[in-house]
C-alpha cells in the first residue's frame, strides 16, 4: 500500500492472538523515521482487574479522543 505525503489511509487488522503485535514498514528509511505502531491485544476472558497486563510507556502518543490523556 502506498501513502502519499499529506495523505493518510485506514488499514483494517486481524489480530488473533492477545500480546504485543509490532506493525510497521517494509521500507526500512521509513521505519528508522518512526513509522511503526505497537499493539496490545488483551484476552477478554481473563481477569485483569482495572489493569492491563504491561503498563503502558511513559512516552505514548495519544490521539483522537484519548488526546486528553496525554501526560
Amino acid at each position: 500500500m502506498q501513502v502519499f505525503p499529506g495523505a493518510w489511509t485506514a488499514v483494517l487488522v486481524f489480530l488473533d492472538n492477545a500480546g504485543i503485535w509490532n506493525l510497521r514498514v517494509e521500507n526500512l528509511d521509513s521505519w528508522y523515521m518512526g513509522q511503526e505502531l505497537y499493539i496490545s491485544v488483551v484476552n477478554p476472558e481473563e481477569d485483569h482487574g482495572d489493569k492491563t497486563p504491561l503498563p503502558l510507556p511513559d512516552n505514548t502518543i495519544f490521539c483522537g479522543a484519548l488526546s486528553s490523556l496525554q501526560k
